[in-house]
């Protein structure tokens, strides 16, 4: 394994300058591949001479009981061997579920275990969201001359009827509290409602965690958020990296926010007590998104 060497913070082009610069699986991964939790996990994990194998998987070999164990859906009884485990339960996971697949799966959530020295990591962060879908793009209708457009929707059109021309269709705007979903009846109606349950319970997670970047008083009333904002995503990271390197918040704070600080307008320029007060919640909010938060912003992919 190959050691992950941050860039050095005081460097602003050596980090993306806008949230835009950045897919969110790219910056799920910057931040995932920071975790020292994550690192260890992957040095351990890789040490193993079948690691990366079996399609992405692999099996520890000789791997104890005890951690065989953590990765079953029944509780282990004490003393208990893995053989009669499985005769009392019947869960075949102390056989088959190794320490990788515990870690892909359910603490991680990506879908294999990515060097945090590779850059191009990103590949291992999933797509979360499965049908229905999040409505946010134009979507064309029915090009051929087969379907027609009636009062109720789209249906088969007469031999006679001319060529129907494609139409765009775009939802209306929704507010940041509103979300729309697009159903597919070409697929199990329950499931897909069940999916939807999902996406919004997803959704007002969202709205637990990311503050929105406009201001809207009743925000933190409603919904207690603790100030994630993605526009602050390329500060969070290089606020880790200086701490990283053993920076004091003051002198953090006082590179990051220079500009503001020497603002000509007395009325708009930070002090440096202001700036360290930032740097030390921009800590607090890149350690958080290393700590499970990267998890809300794989639900926006």
């Amino acid at each position: 394994m190959s050691a992950f060497i941050p860039p050095d913070w005081r460097d602003a082009s050596a980090y993306p300058a806008t949230y835009n610069d950045l897919s969110l699986a790219q910056w799920v991964w910057e931040f995932l591949r920071r975790s020292p939790e994550y690192q260890n996990d992957y040095g351990y994990c890789s040490q193993s001479s079948d690691f990366g194998r079996k399609g992405g998987r692999h099996r520890l070999a000789n791997a104890p009981d005890t951690a065989k164990f953590r990765y079953c859906k029944h509780p282990i009884l004490a003393g208990e061997a893995v053989g009669e485990y499985f005769n009392r339960t019947g869960d075949e996971s102390p056989y088959f579920y190794s320490l990788e697949d515990q870690l892909i799966d359910e603490k991680w959530e990506i879908l294999y275990l990515a060097d945090p020295a590779n850059n191009e990591g990103y590949d291992c962060i999933p797509h979360l969201i499965e049908l229905p879908r999040e409505i946010n793009d134009y979507f064309e209708c029915p090009t051929d001359n087969s379907v027609a457009l009636t009062a109720t929707g789209w249906a088969e059109a007469e031999a006679e009827a001319e060529e129907i021309e494609p139409t765009s269709i775009k939802p209306e705007t929704e507010d940041w509290f509103e979300m729309t979903l697009r159903f597919d009846l070409r697929y199990s109606l329950d499931q897909q409602l069940d999916n939807a349950k999902i996406l919004l319970q997803e959704r007002v997670s969202q709205l637990d965690f990311l503050q929105p970047d406009y201001p809207y008083h009743d925000w933190k009333r409603m919904r207690g958020a603790i100030g994630i904002q993605t526009r602050n995503l390329p500060i969070y990271l290089r606020v880790y990296d200086g701490r990283q390197t053993g920076a004091k918040f003051a002198e953090i704070g006082e590179e990051l926010y220079r500009d503001e600080i020497e603002n000509s307008d007395p009325e708009k320029a930070l002090d440096q007590k202001n700036a360290e007060k930032r740097a030390r919640e921009a800590f607090k909010n890149a350690t958080r998104l290393m700590q499970g938060g990267y998890k809300e912003l794989m639900k926006q992919i």
